[in-house]
């Protein structure tokens, strides 16, 4: 996707929202949210990436609320549903494009910082537990699970089994008294 994609984009929200009634509020807040995704995204493309993560704040912030006005335009019956779904669903693929490229910033941010990370590959689930284990001495796998909810505790401790080979964490204690610490960090 080029900036030309996300002109047509708010081009068509805009073309779709010239049916909704005269002045009626819900055409301008669609078309205010449209405009600051737009300016986002052309900031994201066109910017130094010291800044990208504002403007992905950015564009997920308008996203949502534009979501919800569209279910609300579909109920309105002033323009087709179809119409409306469409234009939906081109910017929830935005959205989940959106978060791919915020998960990269992520990881690629946490291996800039600490070498130690940059010469392993992590996924990003074990990038997360490392991040939660920098800003804590000692963690339990039940107290990381809390920061994944539909993570089982089982899969966790793979990740930690894996982070633990790789020597980036260690274990210690047994059974219920299990805690997990970064390798270089003292107790």
């Amino acid at each position: 996707m080029d900036k030309e994609y996300f002109i047509n984009l708010t081009n068509d929200l805009y073309r779709l929202t010239l049916l909704f009634p005269k002045k009626e509020p819900l055409k301008y807040k669609m078309r205010d949210l449209a405009d600051n995704i737009l300016a986002g995204i052309i900031m994201i493309l066109e910017s130094d990436e010291k800044k990208y993560s504002d403007f992905v704040y950015e564009v997920k912030k308008n996203i949502h609320p534009l979501d919800g006005f569209c279910e609300l335009a579909k109920k309105q019956n002033w323009v087709s549903k179809d119409d409306v779904s469409d234009i939906q669903e081109r910017y929830g693929v935005i959205k989940e494009e959106i978060e791919k490229f915020e998960k990269g910033l992520v990881q690629e941010k946490i291996v800039r910082s600490d070498p130690v990370f940059a010469t392993n590959e992590l996924n990003p689930r074990q990038i997360k537990i490392l991040e939660l284990l920098k800003n804590r001495d000692k963690m339990q796998v039940n107290e990381v699970q809390a920061s994944f909810p539909s993570i089982t505790k089982r899969t966790l401790r793979r990740d930690f089994d894996a982070l633990t080979k790789k020597g980036i964490v260690e274990r210690m204690g047994k059974a219920n008294m299990t805690f997990y610490k970064l390798a270089d960090k003292e107790s």
